[in-house]
């Protein structure tokens, strides 16, 4: 079994005992998770880390079933189809969190990875997501969400069939990236984090396009008509968005995960 942990040096708020995890036997997918406590004591729990792509790539290509089940399985599930080129942009994939994916494509990793492994998994409310982006910290009453303005997306990120030539900041590498108090990695500022909102989805956090100081719990954003621009397909598609690589997402447990036992012949 090969199982690729997200473990990283650990800072002192962070818990010295072993993360609850999920993982599915046989593929690279393995995500620790962290508990966040609600003020009236029920706890939900995040994954550490923005799902990488040793996780996204094992649902999008089909790497749980045997080789000769993907094609006769794959139009019974719903998976994304498979990106035209790297998705990655060249920015980085082993070790890296995924990008470039609608949120449709999240909610349907959340309830794969679910049905799976028998967690009850989907994508974080904005109220949730800020809560543990705080630390576990209520928003103070006079703060409101920072919504940005649609951004001018630089054409050296690339798109949905080419490399970035971009030169400025990139997205670090999930290791790189420091642990908040309850020990969350990259809340703010690496990619922007798809989250439920009353309309459907936003994203949350900010990402590396923006400046530092205004990557903060507050920050909002919504899908504008130019993160998928020069996706040939008509209509758009339902998975992946073109031009829009500085988004991800990580995964949300009603409860305490847990990988299911291996099966016994």
């Amino acid at each position: 079994m090969v199982v690729l942990g997200l473990l990283c040096a650990q800072g002192p708020s962070v818990a010295e005992s072993p993360l609850p995890r999920i993982a599915l036997d046989g593929t690279a997918l393995a995500l620790d998770f962290r508990p966040v406590e609600r003020p009236d004591g029920s706890v939900y729990w995040l994954s550490e880390t923005e799902v990488p792509w040793e996780a996204f790539d094992v649902f999008v290509f089909g790497y749980d079933l045997p080789p000769e089940r993907r094609v006769a399985e794959w139009d019974a599930v719903a998976r994304p189809s498979r990106p035209y080129g790297s998705p990655d942009r060249g920015f980085g994939r082993r070790g890296f969190a995924a990008l470039g994916m609608t949120a449709d494509s999240a909610e349907a990793f959340c309830a794969w990875l679910g049905e799976r492994t028998g967690n009850s998994l989907r994508l974080p409310t904005a109220e949730e997501w800020e809560f543990a982006a705080r630390g576990g910290q209520p928003r103070p009453p006079e703060l409101e969400d920072d919504v940005a303005a649609p951004r001018r997306i630089p054409a050296e990120l690339g798109s949905a069939v080419g490399f970035s030539n971009y030169e400025g900041p990139r997205p670090l590498a999930l290791r790189a990236l420091p642990a908040g108090a309850l020990g969350l990695r990259g809340m703010a500022g690496n990619l922007a984090e798809w989250v439920r909102v009353a309309s459907g989805h936003t994203t949350a956090g900010g990402c590396f396009l923006d400046d530092p100081k205004v990557c903060t719990p507050l920050r909002r954003e919504h899908q504008a008509p130019s993160w998928n621009e020069t996706d040939p397909q008509n209509p758009k598609s339902r998975w992946w968005l073109a031009n829009a690589p500085f988004v991800g997402f990580r995964v949300l447990s009603e409860t305490a995960p847990a990988t299911p036992p291996k099966q016994t012949p």
